[in-house]
């Protein structure tokens, strides 16, 4: 996306697709480029009670008389007509950069983008082995830590190619091997695979439905039975990343209009006997919840890291049932 170095040459910037995570890294990037100018958040829900709130607020100066920008969070194509109506306007200056979740070719919006010259929009699509391992090895030696191709393309197939979580395993391997960019270390197979805590050997699916369907007892229970026999704080953190990534992906599907019943029934990582649970996750955690807990997971696992054993459990637990009441508040809105 050329149009990122001139952040002041387009009305609009639109940045979406299935990478959402990379989406709203562009558009960070593009915010950071406008310097100190006054920023004034927009979404779809407060478009739909003012559809006219977008162009009137392109169309105006601060307080000050400064110019501003408008950054603009969607879902799909429902600012479709505030986008239309600001494009109309004659004296509309303030620039908005906008992402969107995965706008397919039928999309209203994204037919609009494709043809206006006043709209530059970037597609971001999942990253494979091919982009992701470079800027894992990239971010790796910034950090003091140096990666084969061999470790990096196992850490990103492992995080299922999530460039967010991938990062978050760099990270975790440069807090333990303690490094210094300015003294290069070699990250070892071997350290990776320990930390990691692969969770698939582990029978945590009791705990991981319990915590994200907002089930307190039964969650307090799983705890205390995890717990008991031995359990892993890395471990029991990187089983609910996988879920929330299965969620989020199976999430898509849900806002484009699929019930999330068939959407669980459909995937073929969603073992049948978990299909009613996962549907009921998935009414239960948004796309912007699930972001947003995904975040909150990879911090909680930098402060385990760093923690010692005793308050890594202590804290974990806390965390647990904290996402736990979240889940459950949901189900009695």
């Amino acid at each position: 996306m050329g149009a990122i170095n001139s952040p002041n040459a387009y009305r609009i910037y639109l940045i979406f697709g299935p990478e959402e995570t990379a989406a709203h890294n562009i558009a960070s990037n593009l915010c950071k480029r406008m310097g100190d100018m006054e920023r004034v958040d927009i979404d779809s829900d407060m478009l739909k009670s003012e559809p006219a709130l977008l162009a009137d607020e392109a169309c105006s100066q601060s307080l000050f008389g400064d110019k501003r920008y408008i950054r603009l969070s969607l879902k799909r194509d429902e600012a479709l007509g505030a986008i239309e109506n600001l494009l109309e306007c004659d004296n509309a200056e303030n620039t908005v950069i906008a992402t969107a979740g995965n706008l397919t070719k039928a999309s209203k919006l994204r037919k609009l983008a494709e043809k206006s010259s006043q709209i530059a929009f970037h597609i971001c699509y999942p990253p494979d082995a091919k982009d992701l391992v470079p800027v894992l090895i990239d971010n790796a030696r910034s950090k003091g830590l140096e990666l084969d191709r061999t470790l990096s393309a196992q850490i990103a197939q492992n995080c299922n190619y999530n460039r967010s979580l991938a990062l978050s395993e760099i990270e975790k391997l440069a807090l333990y091997y303690d490094t210094d960019p300015k003294h290069s270390i070699g990250a070892k197979t071997e350290d990776f695979e320990k930390l990691s805590a692969d969770a698939a050997a582990d029978n945590q699916g009791a705990l991981i439905n319990a915590i994200l369907s907002g089930n307190i007892k039964k969650s307090g229970e799983e705890i205390y039975q995890a717990r008991e026999i031995g359990w892993s704080a890395i471990s029991v953190l990187r089983a609910i990343e996988r879920r929330i990534i299965l969620l989020s992906a199976m999430r898509t599907q849900v806002d484009a209009g699929m019930s999330a019943r068939e959407t669980a029934k459909k995937n073929f990582a969603v073992f049948w006997k978990d299909e009613d649970v996962v549907a009921s996750q998935l009414m239960l955690w948004s796309s912007k919840r699930l972001a947003a807990l995904m975040s909150h997971i990879l911090s909680l696992e930098t402060q385990i890291m760093a923690a010692g054993v005793g308050f890594a459990d202590i804290l974990l637990e806390q965390e647990l049932m904290r996402i736990c009441r979240a889940a459950a508040r949901s189900k009695i809105r």
